[in-house]
């Protein structure tokens, strides 16, 4: 096992930034890159020992996405997320589980007067997203994504003046030379390379977390699962993309014969897709991952089973 474990691994990334011990960590990250200055934080589902269970048993659907969701002490809401594969969908989907943390709070007693106005219940919903790829199609490494009014160019806000959404995506293959000091350290730590002398000591902390003496034997036992799923879904993948890719070009060239080489090289490589897809359900892979790999919608990957 490696000295030092990347926080996509769900483990690592649980217990460092969901562990109720570790709350400053996550505050420096919340400061860092949304600038908002956190005194209580609630932990959606906080790290410990006994939810080693549930992560053993998410392993081959946490090898991807991994990520955690915590509410300030105004109610706002707090999503981080790391993201190891590129997703053909990912805006929707990062626009779908927000809409689903803010709706949460809706009629919620103790943040509103629900007799009066149950919508003054709802509370922001900010979102910190790391990507292990590119997204964007420029050499930004981080793009802010809020709600403007296009005339005006002033944000969209709620009832008390405040921002609904914020998106924070950063993209850690693209340089962040010309990045505040203490965001370029989050680069490092999130790729996985020391972090310097003068980083904050809740980066530092962040990055001792993550290496592999400072974990229990049973948690050791549990990254080393986890890793192997990795390996495994890894090694699926660029099986599935080598053979779409021969089968696709060798049946798209056939049929191209008889329909068009255009039609024909559509429809051979979305017949291999189909057939890859049915073979990765076999194995056992979740729909999810089977979209990223093939770009086929939920409802044909469904049809197959």
């Amino acid at each position: 096992m490696k000295k030092y474990i990347l926080p996509s691994n769900d483990l690592v990334f649980k217990k460092t930034f969901a562990s109720p011990e570790n709350i400053h960590i996550l505050k420096g990250l919340i400061w860092d890159f949304l600038h908002i200055k956190a005194k209580d934080i609630k932990i959606g589902s906080p790290y410990n020992i006994r939810s080693l269970k549930e992560i053993k048993n998410n392993a081959r659907l946490q090898v991807t996405i991994v990520d955690l969701y915590a509410q300030l002490e105004d109610g706002t809401g707090i999503i981080v997320e790391l993201q190891v594969l590129p997703e053909l969908y990912l805006a929707e989907r990062l626009m779908h589980y927000w809409s689903e943390k803010y709706s949460a709070n809706y009629g919620i007693k103790g943040l509103a007067d629900i007799e009066t106005d149950k919508y003054n219940s709802l509370r922001p919903v900010y979102q910190i997203v790391v990507l292990y790829h590119n997204f964007f199609d420029d050499e930004l490494p981080i793009h802010t994504v809020e709600t403007t009014i296009r005339e005006t160019k002033d944000t969209f806000n709620g009832g008390d003046g405040r921002q609904l959404m914020k998106m924070v995506i950063v993209e850690l293959k693209k340089a962040a030379d010309n990045l505040p000091a203490d965001v370029i350290e989050w680069f490092q730590y999130f790729k996985g390379k020391p972090v310097g002398k003068k980083a904050p000591n809740y980066i530092k902390d962040a990055h001792r977390k993550a290496e592999y003496i400072n974990f229990s034997e049973e948690e050791r036992e549990m990254l080393s699962e986890i890793e192997r799923i990795k390996a495994d879904n890894e090694s699926s993948l660029a099986y599935a993309r080598k053979q779409a890719m021969e089968q696709g070009l060798e049946q798209g060239l056939e049929q191209g014969l008889e329909q068009g080489l255009e039609q024909g090289l559509e429809e051979g490589i979305n017949k291999a897709k189909l057939e890859d897809a049915s073979k990765m359900l076999d194995e056992g892979l979740d729909i999810e991952l089977i979209q990223n790999i093939t770009g086929l919608s939920y409802e044909e990957i469904k049809k197959l089973n």
